[in-house]
């Protein structure tokens, strides 16, 4: 049985969870906005780069723009205090100097807040994933609430959707001569991101198999395993020369964070797996690491590397927030015991289903420049539309054929014993 105290603190976790979430979006609501918003990425020492618009307004910004001066200051001479003058409220007329196409413009942008209807309909689909974690966490919650890898998975579903929400805003160059908003919003990312790393390599220590280090420090490794995250940007950040840098010092140091906190959970589970006894612990050890493996073979090389290293990510943002969807819901299966034994017959469909959307998009692709090559050249034009339904129609013609044949290559190669 559990406490009152500790029931106490589970129910503290949702409404907390809750008032940050509806602060954010108050902020939002009442800031006065360019239009325009990025991520960390966006940071640099020559400006800010915007990413993406939340709202096209007359003569505003466009995705590309780098805005190297906003009211006659740059990044780092707002957070390190420049006075903010009267047209930085809802109404007022900003110059803002950028770069556009490599060439510098001015601009003269008027602020007002950014319609919540324009999140949604710009990030629809990451806040119902985002709705989804928070129905599959409780749902797990509800089911076994004295199992504390239950509580663990709730933990983890709510920090993702705080994040997913706060994407929907992210940061905005408007927010910089306000200054609190902005931190508010860079304590809100990397807590938000850091307590789901946290909680998600904590639950592997203790599910399916309790690891010999919770059993020796029960409390010390949750601790250390909840400050590093934090620890680590603080000091990144503090040792960098210029609040840009910092930005983009930090943000790195998170995603380094985040490969170790991958890395440890997936040799912990290999260890799991190894030493697991019971049929039902090594079903459930197979679903997360095949939820690791499918994971991580598209968010390590086509999202985390890409974005380290040049700051695109080859997959878009949504893509990247469906996956990550995925991790609690296999978790959820596993801890429910949900058609546990099926995750051989899931293995087979992932890797029939996977090789057959690659060859799929592979003869698209190469059947719209083979038309699009032909057409230019016999016709003495483009007919788009033309080229369009030639190549879909060709992927339903060999959709068919091609799964038949992938699955039995799949079968005599995995499963020839079966």
């Amino acid at each position: 049985m559990h406490s009152p105290y500790s029931r106490w603190l589970r129910r503290s976790v949702w409404i907390v969870s809750f008032l940050v979430a509806l602060g954010l979006s108050l902020i939002y609501a009442w800031l006065p906005a360019d239009g325009g918003t990025g991520d960390l990425a966006s940071f640099r020492p020559g400006g800010f780069d915007v990413q993406w618009l939340l709202e096209k307004r007359e003569s505003g910004l466009q995705v590309g723009d780098t805005i190297v001066r906003g009211g006659g200051h740059t990044v780092d001479e707002w957070l390190s205090g420049a006075p903010r003058g009267p047209e930085w409220r809802s109404g007022g007329v900003v110059p803002y100097e950028i770069e556009r196409g490599g060439r510098p413009q001015t601009l003269e942008i008027r602020l007002a807040p950014v319609p919540f209807g324009a999140i949604l309909g710009h990030w629809g689909l990451q806040l119902l994933v985002a709705l989804a974690l928070v129905v599959v966490g409780a749902f797990v919650f509800v089911k076994r609430p004295q199992e504390l890898a239950a509580r663990l998975l709730m933990l983890f579903c709510i920090t993702i959707a705080l994040q997913i929400w706060g994407d929907a805003y992210n940061f905005q160059y408007a927010t910089l001569p306000w200054r609190w908003p902005f931190w508010f919003q860079l304590a809100y990312e990397h807590l938000t991101f850091g307590l789901s790393l946290a909680s998600i390599c904590y639950f592997v220590l203790i599910f399916p198999i309790t690891h010999p280090w919770i059993e020796l420090y029960p409390r010390l490794v949750p601790l250390a395993l909840y400050a590093f995250y934090p620890v680590a940007v603080a000091v990144a950040m503090l040792l960098s020369p210029g609040w840009s840098m910092a930005m983009i010092v930090g943000a790195g140091m998170g995603w380094v964070v985040a490969i170790i906190a991958i890395g440890f959970a997936i040799i912990i589970g290999l260890r799991s797996a190894r030493v697991a006894r019971d049929p039902v612990a090594r079903a459930q050890v197979r679903w997360m690491l095949w939820c690791s493996g499918v994971g991580c073979t598209i968010m390590v090389p086509l999202y985390i590397l890409p974005l380290m290293l040049t700051s695109r990510p080859l997959v878009p943002h949504p893509v990247s927030m469906l996956i990550i969807a995925l991790v609690p819901i296999v978790l959820a299966v596993a801890i429910l015991r949900f058609r546990l034994f099926d995750i051989e017959v899931l293995i087979n469909r992932t890797i029939v289903y996977g090789t057959l959307t690659l060859l799929l998009a592979g003869l698209y692709l190469l059947v719209v420049q083979a038309l699009t090559f032909v057409i230019e050249r016999g016709w003495q034009g483009e007919n788009d539309l033309l080229v369009s339904f030639i190549a879909t129609l060709s992927i339903v013609l060999a959709f068919s054929p091609l799964h038949g044949r992938i699955q039995a290559l799949v079968d005599r190669a995995f499963y020839r014993s079966k």
